[in-house]
């Protein structure tokens, strides 16, 4: 007589077997993956702030230095060109979505649309156009990065006057 008693699996247990791990395995690459998205979103959000936060510092620590109102030769709210205290001839304006410093690039990824805003207001806090009449400038940055929105705005008062 033999025995048939023989040890192992059946084909229907090892299956189930290797649904539960893949089930485990698909759980545990999505955690993983929700955690590397959350990452790259925060890193991203982070590069962009810190891109604006430095132009925008940039950029308002330079109109202080404004000589005099007339010396504001370009006053749009897109662009903003002035003569500083050095006399030299200072440019800011928004190409596609890039920020120009003269002809250097300060910051990429601003908005199409309003990526660079300038309000310029008189003694009275009164919004002007004209460069003599200045005396207040606002500067507003709206970055995008990825899916990533970034706004930051500032002014500055014009010197001595």
């Amino acid at each position: 007589m033999k025995s048939t008693n023989q040890s192992g699996y059946t084909l229907i247990e090892m299956i189930v077997i290797l649904l539960v791990i893949a089930v485990l395995t698909s759980a545990f690459a999505s955690y993983i993956m929700s955690s590397m998205n959350a990452y790259v979103f925060i890193k991203s959000r982070e590069t962009g702030l810190s891109n604006c936060r430095t132009s925008i510092e940039r950029m308002v620590r330079e109109l202080r230095r404004i000589e005099a109102p007339a010396t504001i030769t370009i006053a749009a709210t897109t662009e903003c060109q002035f003569v500083d205290t050095d006399y030299n001839t200072v440019d800011y304006v928004q190409l596609g979505t890039d920020l120009l410093r003269n002809s250097d690039k300060l910051v990429t990824s601003l908005s199409s649309i309003e990526g660079l805003r300038f309000t310029y207001y008189d003694a009275n806090l009164n919004q002007t156009g004209a460069p003599q009449n200045i005396r207040y400038i606002k500067v507003k940055l709206f970055l995008i990065r990825g899916t990533q929105g970034v706004s930051m705005e500032d002014g500055a008062r014009l010197r001595n006057l």
